[in-house]
């Protein structure tokens, strides 16, 4: 399993780093770039895209998913209600909100 997560905040990076290995994923990228995610999930043939809701580098997250291979199941991870994200957000596979558990993590990617 290939996973992509996209945060601007990196200090969360380790531990999703931690949190994959505990679930034995061993090709991941964490990133604050668009474009590194977006290369990874192309060159790398990616499952999952984990993606925070508010990007900077990202001002129109609709505009963004839409470029993502629909087999790419897309996860939007944020601290803001989810029925207001999954009300306007295109493509969403699940929702993840922040602050979240292994445990939360390991249910969406069994599914």
């Amino acid at each position: 399993m290939n996973i992509v997560f996209l945060d601007d905040e990196d200090f969360l990076f380790p531990l999703i780093k931690r949190y994959f290995s505990m679930l034995n994923i061993d090709r991941f990228l964490c990133t604050t770039s668009p474009i590194d995610a977006y290369n990874f999930i192309i060159n790398e043939n990616c499952n999952y895209l984990l993606i925070d809701y508010n990007m900077p580098d990202i001002p129109d997250i609709n505009k963004y998913v839409k470029t993502i291979p629909s087999n790419i199941k897309i996860v939007i991870v944020s601290g803001e209600d989810n029925s207001f994200i999954e009300d306007n957000i295109q493509f969403i596979y699940k929702f993840l909100k922040k602050p979240f558990v292994i445990d939360d993590l390991k249910k969406i990617l069994e599914q």
